[in-house]
């Protein structure tokens, strides 16, 4: 098969164009960049107006950067002599705008933002690393900072004179990683603290003493904690830890109101703000480098988690701008600071988010009024749907999984609708009408560990069924339509990975399987179900996927992709291997897919982890391989010279040619075989044209 081959009105060829792509929805611009990790965020609003953030981090210096603009503001403040682990800004009685730092040299200072000076001397008293502050103004008018340090002790400070209040405030049995202050439902003054212990400390600030017992929630360290108010009567806090959750708490009743679940990764820092419309949400971060937004009276993630940073959150503030535009600062390991505007971000609409996170799984469909469209699912749990022409998300994403959705399927009822199938790591098959977008029937617990592979197909009486395999060692057939077994489950000795069904030339239809410890296909008849074979395959590793393809003579045979990094093929009604393997890629092959042409040849396409896309075609006289390394990485593409048996490049007989795209579309023969890439976004979807 040549580069040149077309499918009606769709340029084929070695040289490929993007129509559309996905990507992750970066909504984030950088405001300011730190030579090292960037672990303490604020905003302030100066006298003159101007919006800035102030940021510290590893290096120990305080940095500000202008909000509308990016650029620095005045010089860099130095001072600390190691991490600024914590910073909060306050605005005093008689007009200055101060930042207090925390540091791991033991020490808080204070800096007068407006003229870029120190005030004072440093505040000494901890006995170890300070990684937490805020800051307020008592009702006698007295700026005060608080602070929680690895010494176990929380301590006030009077900001003026930078002396300290009282005594230290002890309670906690290990380190305090975060402090936030609050009012009472009395009206007085409180502090909130949190650490390694697992719990949080009720402080009174004017009598320096503890608030009832510690509050107990969290299974593991906590490290972050805000305050807000829902309504003028119910005070909250919300704390983020190692546990992954972010922990909702009524202080009037002293409990938690709601685990919020949905990072999977430790939470590092959580803030709080109320949008124009005066819905109180709270933001967060963490290990898991995305930044998510929820709102608190329902305790509901809203839209997707947001991309940008790169490595994991260390900080979170909030501002309202003039004109009621909430923005949030962030700070990571990534050494960025990352601003976000949650008036677009948290906008209350019917249009779709983009995917937001790894996608597992897709699956292919028409509309009921013609329209070709795509179905994914992956590990924010959403299941969404794109248009193929435009690449426009297709309404709202249908949400139900609690973990990652391992497998996607597409397929029709005997009603007429077509159903999406989804499945993954919360064990259970949920089925979707694919027009109104809402669940048909209940989730079925379908089996005892993640679901890893999905099939629909049909029996010989016309019944629609879908197949799913699981790292449990089975898979199961089930009615579509009632979700009910059609027979007992096909038992493996390995993970179950891959599926594909078929339909021999003599009606046979024909579930084929493939698993993770092992290189063999096992065939089951769909209406007995029965094992018919177990065919070793030459693989030496997992079989991750699998495909059929009818030949122009009608013989059905099974395409497989391996972890080993070979593409193989089998006769199924002979139950033989084809040729030699089919070698080229450099990385495991995950993914593969087959179509036939007009002109009767067929094609197969195969995705790996060495980054590229091949593209094989079959024909019997010349079928070729085409190796396309995507635009989200620059390289060079190289030639694999592969010599299986049937398998030829039409330019050169002795193997297949391997060349890189894109390139100008109107000259798919003047390819070179090797050039450097421009970079582009990482997640994308080739379509022809």
């Amino acid at each position: 098969m040549g580069v040149d081959d077309r499918l009606p009105g769709r340029r084929l060829g070695g040289c490929w164009r993007v129509v559309w792509s996905t990507r992750s929805d970066d909504r984030s611009e950088i405001v300011g960049r730190h030579p090292g990790p960037t672990t303490a965020v604020g905003t302030a609003r100066l006298g003159t107006g101007q919006f800035v953030a102030v940021a510290g981090g590893s290096d120990g210096i305080v940095r500000l950067w202008d909000l509308s603009t990016g650029a620095t503001v005045g010089e860099p403040l130095i001072g600390h002599t190691d991490w600024v682990g914590a910073l909060a800004v306050i605005t005093l009685p008689d007009g200055p705008v101060l930042a207090v730092t925390a540091s791991d040299d033991h020490t808080l200072r204070r800096w007068d933002l407006e003229t870029g000076s120190p005030i004072g001397r440093p505040l000494t008293g901890h006995l170890g690393a300070i990684r937490a502050v805020a800051a307020t103004v008592l009702p006698d008018g007295t700026p005060i900072a608080v602070s929680g340090g690895y010494d176990r002790t929380v301590r006030l400070w009077d900001l003026r004179t930078g002396a300290q209040i009282g005594t230290p405030m002890r309670g906690h049995t290990d380190r305090i990683n975060a402090v936030a202050i609050t009012t009472g439902r009395d009206g007085r003054p409180i502090a909130l603290s949190a650490g390694a212990d697992r719990t949080v400390r009720i402080w009174d600030l004017q009598r320096q003493a503890a608030v009832g017992e510690p509050l107990s929630g969290h299974a593991t360290t906590i490290f972050a904690v805000t305050a807000a108010a829902l309504g003028t009567d119910r005070p909250v806090l919300v704390t983020g830890g190692a546990d992954k959750l972010l922990a909702l708490w009524d202080l009037t009743r002293r409990t938690v109101d709601r685990s919020l679940s949905g990072h999977r990764a430790a939470v590092g820092a959580v803030a709080a703000a109320t949008l124009p419309d005066g819905r109180v949400i709270a933001i967060s971060g963490g290990d898991g480098k995305s930044v998510r937004v929820w709102d608190l009276p329902y305790g509901t993630q809203i839209g997707a988690s947001l991309p940008g940073h790169t490595d994991r959150i260390h900080a979170v503030a909030t501002a309202t701008m003039p004109n009621q535009q909430v923005i949030v600062v962030t700070g990571s390991d990534d050494r960025t600071v990352r601003l976000w505007d949650l008036t677009t971000v948290t906008a209350r609409t019917d249009a779709a988010p983009a995917q937001a996170d790894t996608v597992y799984a897709l699956a292919a469909a028409v509309t009921a009024d013609g329209r070709p469209v795509m179905v994914g699912g992956g590990a924010d749990r959403a299941v969404r749907v794109w248009d193929v022409d435009s690449g426009e998300p297709v309404g709202r994403p249908m949400e139900g999984h609690t973990g990652i959705v391992g497998a996607v399927a597409t397929g029709t009822l005997p009603d007429g609708r077509t159903v999406v199938v989804t499945g993954g790591a919360d064990r259970t098959v949920r089925i979707w009408d694919l027009a109104t977008r809402r669940p048909v029937g209940e989730p079925i617990e379908a089996h005892r560990s993640m679901i890893a592979a999905m099939r629909i197909a049909a029996r010989a009486d016309g019944t629609p069924v879908v197949i799913t395999g699981s790292w449990d060692y089975l898979a199961r057939v089930r009615d579509l339509t009632t979700g009910r077994p059609i027979c007992e489950p096909f038992g493996h000795d390995a993970p179950v990975v891959s599926i594909a069904t078929a339909r021999l030339i003599d009606g046979q239809v024909v579930v084929i399987t493939g698993t993770y410890d092992d290189g063999d296909l096992r065939l089951w008849d769909l209406e007995s179900c029965t094992l018919i074979a177990r065919l070793p395959t030459g693989h030496t590793n997992a079989i991750r996927a699998i495909t059929t393809a009818v030949l122009p003579d009608g013989q059905m045979i099974a395409v497989t992709a391996s972890a080993d990094r070979t593409v193989r093929r089998f006769d199924l009604s002979a139950r033989t291997g084809i040729g030699p393997p089919l070698r080229g890629h450099g990385g495991p092959v995950r993914a593969i897919a087959t179509a036939a042409l007009p002109d009767g040849r067929r094609l197969a396409v195969t995705g790996s982890d060495d980054h590229t896309v091949r593209v094989w075609t079959w024909s019997p006289a010349a079928p070729s391989a085409t190796s396309c390394p995507p635009r989200a990485r620059s390289t060079r593409s190289r030639s694999h010279r592969t010599t299986a048996a049937g398998w030829r490049s039409p330019a050169n007989a002795s193997g297949p040619r391997s060349t890189s795209w894109p390139c100008p579309a109107e000259t798919p023969r003047s390819c070179p075989a090797s050039r450097t890439l421009p970079p582009a976004p990482v997640q994308m979807t080739l379509s022809l044209s």
